[in-house]
């Protein structure tokens, strides 16, 4: 009867693990899926972010540009000059 009891804890306690077994796999199928999904959104917001600093690099190397090219005609533009200044009253 002892034996009997055993086994069929034994048993119980078997099914238990096997459903805990199953259980984890797919909570981590889950988690996986969820660090994929949040490593994409990630992604996404870096490139956008590259891209608004690219285009921010971009609009600053052209009006550089522009301030070199006036330069170069010994005419200073107004936003240069202003900023010219604030570098030689520092």
């Amino acid at each position: 009867m002892r034996s009997r009891k055993g086994a069929e804890t034994q048993r119980l306690q078997d099914q238990e693990i096997n459903r805990l077994k199953q259980e984890l796999a797919q909570l981590q199928g889950v988690n996986g899926k969820l660090h994929s999904e949040l490593l994409q959104e990630r992604i996404t917001r870096i490139d956008f972010q590259v891209q608004l600093l690219t285009q921010w690099r971009q609009r600053c190397q052209e009006e550089l540009n522009r301030m070199l090219a006036g330069q170069g005609q010994n005419t200073v533009p107004e936003e240069l000059a202003q900023v010219s200044g604030r570098v030689e009253g520092s």
